[in-house]
């Protein structure tokens, strides 16, 4: 992988003036279209200052990573905000300067980018298969119907911000200044839901549960005492949404986390002697039972807690779009029924037409691509966790095996989570596929060599000069 620091040199002086002006262009139209999406000063202004942003990403091609996460997960996901957001394309315009700021900083940097690891290759025959299984769509004359929540669109994004990440994240510094800001969004959002509550909200605990390693670990490992404080908070922060929403895939999802990291430590005994009465007294005193009863009434007809009839509707919902991807997958197993088209293809396979997706990111995957999609998003996915296993047992102290074991923790947080809801387009998670990219990378960081002796050896050679 080519050196973290593609912004040591700069970018072509020429390529750089045309960058800046598009970008300020481009936040000017998407001031104006915020402004007609109903935002106000306040609104108008961080869109464009957003977009604005991007103006040093041919420079520092990181802002473009922290710019799309704001704007695609610092804003309530079931909001008329974050409607707004997507009708009005801002995570395209982000991922789309983004990339091209990064393709400048790369060209002013006169290296190439490396794209011949596994994982790399493996993304590109992914996004490769979404564009077939369009194709193949469209040449069979299916009706296109894309939602702006589910858009095919966002695999592009997802692999804009999986090259960035991947020659950009080897820096111990800008991983934790990033992890910090990804653990800072559900807080945010948390903040836009402090009127009406989070009560079984599904995406943001669940975010929570993917990012609660960074701050765990960081916590632990950050560099600074009040970065590992600010962690620490923030990862209190990711619990107390998860219990308030109760949300059973953000549960899951949260234990697979917990069990990740614990396995990935050194001191496993240690962890377990301590972690299992620790975790049992917290669920003893703070999980409410009807968190607990959401589970039981799964197996359990005659659970009677205040969601019970709800928790019943949700598993028989589930299973029935279970079933609807099934027999799409067997009716079109190689292409399936095109990318982005599940919602449309289910009234031909459901009792009644639905926007919803399959609530299973595999079965989701392998509906609208067909069973080669979802074997490569299995092997995106379970062949990063397992990969960055063996980068933490190669060295388990040395960095960057704590980032390592964040992002494998993660990763898996998302794929247990993604067994009972659909987040096989979840941007974030291809970034943190490039980002387990540049970990995995064999190319050290570049290191800058003090050119004073070191004081021992200092002493030593005045030692020999005087005898």
């Amino acid at each position: 992988m080519t050196s973290d620091r593609t912004a040591g040199n700069a970018p072509d002086k020429l390529a750089g003036s045309v960058f800046i002006a598009i970008v300020a262009a481009t936040a000017v139209y998407i001031g104006i279209a915020a402004a007609e999406a109903g935002f106000g000063p306040a609104g108008i202004m961080l869109c464009s200052l957003l977009v604005l942003s991007l103006a040093a990403v041919a420079w520092l091609p990181v802002i473009a990573l922290g710019a799309f996460v704001l704007a695609g997960y610092g804003v309530f996901r079931y909001s008329d905000q974050f409607d707004a957001v997507l009708r009005m394309n801002l995570p395209s315009w982000i991922a789309g300067l983004g990339f091209i700021g990064w393709i400048i900083a790369l060209a002013g940097s006169r290296q190439k980018p490396q794209i011949d690891d596994w994982l790399t290759v493996t993304m590109f025959c992914f996004v490769s298969w979404v564009g077939i299984t369009i194709v193949a769509a469209w040449g069979r004359g299916e009706a296109f119907d894309y939602s702006h929540w589910n858009h095919p669109a966002q695999y592009l994004q997802g692999l804009a911000l999986f090259l960035i990440a991947a020659h950009t994240m080897r820096r111990q510094s800008l991983s934790w200044a990033l992890a910090l800001l990804l653990c800072a969004l559900p807080a945010l959002q948390a903040m836009q839901r402090a009127s009406r509550g989070i009560h079984l909200e599904s995406d943001l605990p669940l975010l929570g549960a993917m990012l609660f390693p960074f701050a765990a670990l960081g916590a632990l490992f950050a560099p600074h005492r009040a970065m590992r404080v600010i962690f620490g908070l923030l990862g209190l922060n990711m619990l107390v949404i998860i219990v308030l929403a109760q949300n059973r895939a953000a549960a899951v999802g949260l234990g697979v986390a917990v069990v990740f990291l614990w396995w990935s430590s050194r001191h496993r005994t240690r962890w377990a002697l301590i972690g299992i009465p620790a975790i049992a007294l917290a669920g003893w005193l703070v999980v409410p039972k009807d968190y607990a009863d959401r589970f039981r009434a799964i197996w359990d007809t005659q659970a009677t807690q205040r969601s019970a009839q709800r928790d019943r509707g949700t598993v028989q919902g589930r299973l029935n779009l279970w079933d609807g991807a099934v027999r799409m997958l067997a009716d079109h197993p190689i292409v399936g029924v095109g990318a982005g088209n599940y919602s449309r293809a289910a009234a031909d396979y459901l009792r009644r037409k639905t926007r919803l997706p399959a609530h299973n990111s595999i079965l989701h995957v392998g509906a609208e691509m067909g069973l080669p999609g979802a074997l490569l998003y299995v092997a995106l996915f379970v062949g990063a966790v397992l990969t960055l296993q063996l980068r933490i047992r190669r060295d388990p102290v040395a960095w960057p095996a704590p980032m390592a074991r964040i992002l494998q923790a993660s990763l898996a947080a998302y794929l247990a989570g993604g067994l009972f809801m659909s987040r096989q387009d979840m941007q974030l998670a291809y970034l943190m596929l490039g980002w387990a990219v540049a970990l995995l990378s064999r190319v050290e960081p570049r290191q800058v060599a003090d050119p004073r002796p070191a004081p021992e050896l200092m002493r030593r050679r005045v030692l020999r000069e005087r005898s």
